[in-house]
């Protein structure tokens, strides 16, 4: 029961934010947002040396990362990441909140 528990606290982040996404007035920043959102909630998920998922850190850091660089290289000219600079929000957004 703890494998379904600590599998479930991995697909959290991604899931809701997968909700934030639908919506018809959604930008390239906040694909961008959602991308960093999701890489700090592993980060504090996966620092825990207690968690059963820990020893899968570097397997779950690796998958992140390729399909973060996939996304970034599929994005004409790192348009995700452009358009989260050019936000007149991005300065707000906070994930220390």
């Amino acid at each position: 029961m703890a494998n379904l528990s600590a599998i479930i606290n991995l697909l959290e982040a991604p899931a809701k934010g997968l909700l934030t996404l639908e919506g018809q007035n959604t930008t390239c920043a906040d694909v961008f947002f959602v991308w960093v959102t999701i890489a700090w909630h592993l980060e504090r998920l996966l620092s825990d040396p207690s968690s059963s998922l820990h020893t899968h850190r570097s397997q779950i850091i690796k998958i992140y990362n390729d399909r973060f660089k996939m996304m970034m290289r599929d994005s004409d000219h790192y348009i995700n990441l452009l358009g989260y600079f050019l936000h007149p929000r991005a300065c707000c957004y906070d994930v220390a909140e």
